[in-house]
C-alpha cells in the first residue's frame, strides 16, 4: 500500500512538473565516441570505441524575459563500448600432490585482453539553455550488462620446481604450458554492475523551425562510483591443478581473464559527440495561456 501511495506522489509530481514548465523538449539522437576503464590493478587500460542511441526529455522554465532557460533533463540511453587491459604479470604458488610433493610453479607473460559491453544509461542533470547553446551537467546512472572478452597470452613461461627432489622442468606440459589452441580465450566477466558517473554535455541546436531543431553536442562521462567487488581473486592468470591420482599424467590447466584474476575496482570514462533531432512544446500554449514568447529550446 505504501509503494501504491509513493507511486502515485512521484506520478503526480512529474505529471505537475510537466505541465508547469514553460518549455518540455524531447530528442532522440545517435552518439559515438571513446570509451575506456581503469582498475586498481597493474593494468594498461586502451581506449575503444562506443556507439550509442539516446531518448532525453528535458522540462525548462525560462529566466524572466530574458533567453535564458534552467530545469532538468532525464531519458535513457543505449550503448555498445569496447575497452582493453594489456599486463605483463608472473605469479608463483605452490601445489601439493596425491603423493604429498611439493610443487611450485612460476609463470609469467603477457595478457592482452579486449572487453565488449552493452550498457544503459539514465540520466538526471541540471540543464541550461541560452538562445542555441546548450549545457547538461550532474549525475548520470549506468546499468553495465556482463561483459564477453577476448584474451590472448603472449611472451608466457612457466615451470615447476618439485621442491622435495630438487628436480626443475621448464615449459613442460606437467608446468602449465599451454598448446598454441589455447594461449586464446573467450568468455564472460563481472556480473551486472551498477555506476555513478558524473556526466558534462555542451553542445548547439540549429532551429529548423518553432518547434524542430538539429543539435550536436559533445559528452564527458567519469565514473564516480562503481559497485563492482572482486571478493575472491584468483591472483593468477594461468592455474595448473595439483595431480590427483596416478592415472593423471597431465594436470588441468585453468586460464583466467585479467579482471577475475587481479581486479577488484572498476571506473569508467567516455567522451565524444552525440547528433540528435529534437521537438519542443509549450503545454501552456497548446491551452491558450499567454507567457512570455520562446527564443529558445534546450534539448535532450
Amino acid at each position: 500500500m505504501r509503494i501504491n501511495r509513493s507511486f502515485a506522489i512521484l506520478t503526480f509530481l512529474i505529471v505537475a512538473l510537466i505541465a508547469a514548465a514553460e518549455n518540455n523538449n524531447l530528442s532522440v539522437g545517435i552518439k559515438a565516441g571513446a570509451a575506456y576503464y581503469t582498475t586498481d590493478a597493474e593494468a594498461k587500460s586502451q581506449f575503444g570505441p562506443s556507439l550509442g542511441l539516446t531518448v532525453n526529455y528535458s522540462c525548462l522554465w525560462r529566466i524572466g524575459y530574458s533567453p535564458v532557460q534552467m530545469g532538468l533533463m532525464t531519458g535513457l540511453g543505449a550503448a555498445w563500448s569496447q575497452t582493453g587491459l594489456n599486463m605483463e604479470w608472473q605469479t608463483q604458488y605452490t601445489n601439493i600432490d596425491y603423493l604429498g610433493r611439493r610443487m611450485q610453479y612460476t609463470q609469467q607473460g603477457v595478457s592482452v585482453q579486449k572487453d565488449r559491453q552493452l550498457q544503459f544509461e539514465v540520466p538526471l542533470m541540471y540543464a541550461l539553455s541560452i538562445a542555441g547553446f546548450r549545457l547538461n551537467i550532474g549525475p548520470q546512472f549506468m546499468l553495465v550488462l556482463p561483459r564477453s572478452y577476448s584474451v590472448s597470452l603472449n611472451d608466457m613461461n612457466s615451470q615447476v620446481d618439485f621442491l622435495d627432489y630438487g628436480v626443475t622442468l621448464i615449459d613442460d606440459a606437467i608446468a602449465g604450458k599451454l598448446p598454441a589452441d589455447r594461449l586464446t580465450q573467450t568468455g564472460k566477466t563481472l556480473t551486472p554492475t551498477l555506476n555513478l558517473n558524473l556526466s558534462l554535455q555542451v553542445g548547439y541546436e540549429f532551429s529548423l523551425n518553432d518547434q524542430h531543431a538539429l543539435g550536436l553536442m559533445a559528452y564527458f562521462d567519469y565514473g564516480l562510483w562503481n559497485n563492482y567487488t572482486n571478493a575472491t581473486p584468483t591472483n593468477r592468470i594461468v592455474d595448473v591443478a595439483p595431480i590427483t591420482n596416478a592415472s593423471t599424467e597431465v594436470p588441468e590447466v585453468t586460464i583466467y581473464d585479467l579482471n577475475t584474476a587481479f581486479v577488484n575496482k572498476v571506473n569508467y570514462l567516455s567522451f565524444g559527440l552525440r547528433f540528435y533531432w529534437n521537438m519542443s512544446w509549450d503545454l501552456n500554449r497548446m491551452r491558450g495561456g499567454h507567457r512570455a514568447p520562446r527564443r529558445g529550446r534546450v534539448q535532450r
